[in-house]
């Protein structure tokens, strides 16, 4: 079954606001403890340019969890 998703392209963004909730949960160098190159953060970075362009965006993010070594803040 195929679900068909509304893309950013299809919604006229022009002066709107953008509340857009992302899991980062990235590879975490822990001897540096710094996030790694990550592939969901360069896909995200695109995203966000073509928000920036038509509107305000308010971003909410978190990196896995406290207590566990893959947590860092951001």
């Amino acid at each position: 079954m195929k679900i068909d998703y509304t893309s950013f392209k299809d919604v006229n963004l022009k002066g709107k606001k953008v509340l857009m909730r992302v899991d980062i949960n990235s590879n975490i160098d822990l001897e540096k403890m710094e996030i790694r190159d990550s592939p969901r953060i360069r896909v995200l970075a695109l995203a966000l340019n073509q928000y920036f362009k038509k509107s305000a965006v308010i971003i909410l993010a978190h990196q896995s969890r406290p207590g566990r070594n893959a947590f860092l803040d951001l």
